[in-house]
């Protein structure tokens, strides 16, 4: 079995196993890009790649403090997406969209899946990787079940508890507890799995969940890619792999 050698390459391998090889020509697009990891991966792989994000906003990434950052920003390689909600590509100028952990931050689920569709290419395809609504730990500020519960009461519970994401070090249980319901009003937005596959389905053809596909690369998962239920246990309690095509 190949390995991954990077993040890109398991999304490389992944869409290879789903019958989809991305060719040297083919332009790639990481939605939500953040830094631009990514992008670099694919593009000392040969690509022509390319990134966008919501940049130099509350809970974004910014694109002026990283020099490889810079570097991408000033090759025109990393994008801001626009307001009003616009992705800076032309209609119908990608083959193939990655997301990695992305949207479960996406607020606004129709705007961003139009907005895909209009740059992707007739027979293009995409891969979007993001945390299960069902995870027992909430993947960015480690409460757990705060995905989906998340009472306030909860929240000073696991602030008492001591409960700190890498940002909250030495932070009052107070004030973790404030910004945590902030973050998780409007910086997350966890739907159900079913309402997820119906967004996608009104722009896209072929949508399913891939997670057999991710299993046989995975470092700590590969062991259930060998259980009958593997996939549908890591898609439930870990992360979901949806992907697509644009059929016309």
């Amino acid at each position: 079995m190949v390995r991954a050698a990077n993040r890109f390459d398991l999304f490389r391998l992944m869409l290879a196993e789903l019958g989809f090889t991305i060719q040297p020509n083919m332009k790639v697009l990481d939605f939500g890009a953040g830094e631009g990891k990514l992008v670099g991966f694919a593009l000392a792989q040969g690509l022509d790649a390319y990134g966008c994000d919501l940049y130099n906003i509350q809970y974004s990434y910014t694109l002026d403090c990283d020099p490889i950052t810079v570097d991408l920003r000033d090759q025109g390689r990393l994008r801001p997406i626009s307001s009003p909600y616009q992705l800076p590509f032309e209609d119908s100028s990608i083959d193939v969209v990655i997301s990695d952990q992305v949207f479960e931050h996406v607020l606004n689920y129709p705007q961003a899946i139009e907005e895909l569709r209009r740059v992707m290419r007739v027979g293009g395809v995409f891969l979007h990787t993001f945390p299960s609504r069902y995870r027992v730990i909430e993947a960015h500020i480690f409460v757990p079940l705060a995905s989906m519960f998340r009472p306030r009461w909860w929240l000073w519970l696991w602030a008492l508890l001591g409960v700190r994401n890498e940002f909250q070090h030495g932070l009052l249980a107070s004030e973790v507890v404030e910004k945590n319901a902030h973050f998780l009003k409007y910086g997350t937005n966890y739907l159900p799995i079913r309402e997820v596959k119906q967004q996608f389905t009104r722009c896209f053809s072929q949508v399913q969940f891939v997670e057999r596909a991710f299993l046989p690369y995975s470092n700590r998962a590969r062991a259930l890619a060998k259980v009958w239920f593997g996939a549908a246990l890591y898609g439930l309690l870990f992360s979901r792999f949806l992907y697509g095509v644009r059929a016309h």
